[in-house]
């Protein structure tokens, strides 16, 4: 059978499947266990020389708001991907909804809530009387991450195809991401799935047909937005750091080097003797 671009295989074996697993089929473990902890990120950050002592917190994660929603949600997976955490709950295995929610460093300096974000999704599920089974909650997140390294946006693609969700809602467009093929290119997968989009602060579902120019114009902005923080950025980095001769932050301390292939940190044999 094919639909809206995609070919799926319907055997009476899978039927069966289906219909004796109303819950959906398990999400790889694989998907949340492949990206390190926390504490394995943080204990690594303290392993290369000059990276050590007390780090402050991010208000936007670390809040008393933050802290009696967490109670509310339950027990979490959180897990970290170059910098970013990713708290993933699962609050009803009957749900159908993902709740997304987005902070970048940018946003956490300028004092925006991730609680602010959650609560606005979880009250538009109520008024409409929507099921909430996951919500995903990704800080330190730049919205101009390429797709690759968005796990939060992926960890909704799987949850979509293995039938666990049907509908996805963000607070708005701009939480969902900045970079405009990221966006794009996710708002394509949710069209063709069939998979309902919502924007908490517009209170509805979005029309793709009806609604495609306001999200373009929104979309544009957003990305518009992200090149004049990249902008802000480069021009902090070097009058702050390259122009003093510090060099670029996080760079590699002399007697390590970085693999081409991942990046990550090692020790370099030729300069470590």
């Amino acid at each position: 059978m094919v639909r809206s671009g995609l070919q799926v295989e319907i055997t009476a074996k899978r039927v069966a499947e289906i219909l004796l697993a109303p819950e959906g089929v398990p999400l790889p473990k694989s998907l949340v266990e492949s990206l390190p902890s926390p504490a394995e990120e943080f204990m690594s950050a303290l392993g290369r020389p000059g990276k050590g002592g007390r780090r402050p917190g991010r208000s936007g994660i670390d809040s008393a708001a933050m802290a009696d929603l967490r109670k509310k949600l339950g027990p979490s997976e959180v897990r970290s991907h170059k910098g970013a955490q990713i708290e993933i709950w699962e609050v009803d295995k009957s749900g159908t909804v993902a709740i997304g929610a987005r902070l970048s460093s940018d946003d956490d300096h300028k004092g925006q809530k991730m609680s602010d974000q959650i609560k606005s999704g979880l009250n538009l599920c109520e008024q409409i009387d929507l099921s909430v089974r996951y919500v995903i909650a990704a800080t330190g997140m730049s919205g101009d991450r390429s797709e690759k390294d968005r796990p939060d946006l992926e960890f909704l693609r799987i949850a979509i195809e293995r039938g666990h969700i049907d509908t996805v809602v963000f607070r708005e467009v701009d939480r969902l991401a900045r970079r405009s093929g990221v966006r794009d290119e996710f708002w394509r997968f949710l069209e063709e799935t069939g998979t309902e989009l919502y924007f908490s602060l517009k209170g509805r579902v979005t029309d793709w047909d009806s609604d495609r120019l306001t999200l373009d114009i929104e979309g544009g902005m957003a990305d518009h937005e992200r090149r004049l923080i990249a902008r802000r950025t480069r021009t902090g980095i070097h009058r702050n750091l390259l122009d003093v001769g510090w060099g670029w932050p996080g760079s590699v301390r002399f007697g390590f080097k970085r693999l081409d292939d991942s990046n990550e940190i090692v020790v370099d044999p030729e300069q470590w003797k």
